[in-house]
């Protein structure tokens, strides 16, 4: 299965999975969406397609409504328990309108009935997007501003638990990344004090010296009162000049907190 890489509103591809136990279909699909310029993984059944929606940062998952294993419906349920959106397209070849109001009403994006033409599924999958995009908005905005607000109003070290979590979630969130860790460096030693995602890139990880030779770790210093006390590090396939930047900036809000929270001498 290839790397997906990229979010909808970054310049990388989109990541779509397609799912369906049809092969022709499979490649049909596939070589569509490759061709125009998103990044494509595919499934054979419900079990791979479980897998790959747990193993990669996808955008869209297309998938047939009937297959062995597990089916479209509770692919689609198992997105919707996902961290962040991700669109889910239903295929199938015995709509009714009963299967397609309860793929509607239970988060499907859209429903294509068999046999469709390709240029409705290009039309489906750009509105499919333009949701995407205003979904994670909603859920990205009002999380970055409770952490910036977290940052401005820290008085002192009982506001920073809350405050690590919500660095981690929200590093995770901008950055589109699998994984994040926070470590601060207290008297037994440096300490993970949060950590977010499934992947497990960071367990190996020396929060002293993270490095930058794996192209899929991202991190940065956190400082109080201008000694570094801390870590702050994201894993994903696909870090980029942006993420770096949007790390680097919420490791810089976090030091101010550490700073406000610190005891006064």
């Amino acid at each position: 299965m290839p790397t997906l890489r990229s979010s909808p509103s970054s310049a990388s591809p989109v990541r779509v999975l397609v799912v369906d136990d049809e092969e022709e279909i499979l490649e049909l699909l596939g070589e569509y969406l490759k061709a125009r310029g998103f990044a494509v993984a595919t499934a054979y059944d419900g079990a791979d397609a479980m897998a790959a929606l747990h193993a990669e940062d996808l955008d869209l998952v297309i998938t047939d409504m009937k297959m062995p294993q597990a089916d479209g419906l509770e692919l689609l349920a198992a997105t919707r328990a996902l961290r962040r959106p991700v669109g889910v397209i239903l295929m199938t070849g015995y709509g009714t309108v009963e299967t397609a109001t309860h793929a509607l009403t239970h988060g499907a994006y859209a429903y294509l009935l068999k046999p469709f033409k390709l240029r409705d599924l290009h039309n489906v999958v750009k509105g499919a997007l333009v949701r995407l995009e205003s979904e994670r908005d909603a859920q990205r905005l009002p999380q970055l501003v409770e952490f910036y607000e977290g940052v401005h109003g820290a008085k002192g070290p009982d506001d920073l638990p809350r405050l690590q979590g919500l660095l981690a979630t929200v590093a995770l969130a901008e950055t589109h990344s699998h994984e994040v860790a926070v470590w601060l460096k207290g008297p037994g030693g440096w300490e993970a004090v949060a950590r977010g995602g499934h992947a497990d890139a960071l367990s190996s990880v020396d929060p002293q010296d993270p490095g930058l030779d794996d192209a899929s770790i991202c991190a940065a210093p956190l400082y109080r009162k201008g000694q570094r006390v801390g870590t702050l590090a994201v894993a994903g396939p696909r870090q980029s000049e942006d993420a770096n930047a949007r790390l680097t900036r919420l490791a810089a809000a976090f030091s101010h907190a550490l700073d406000r929270a610190a005891p006064q001498a």
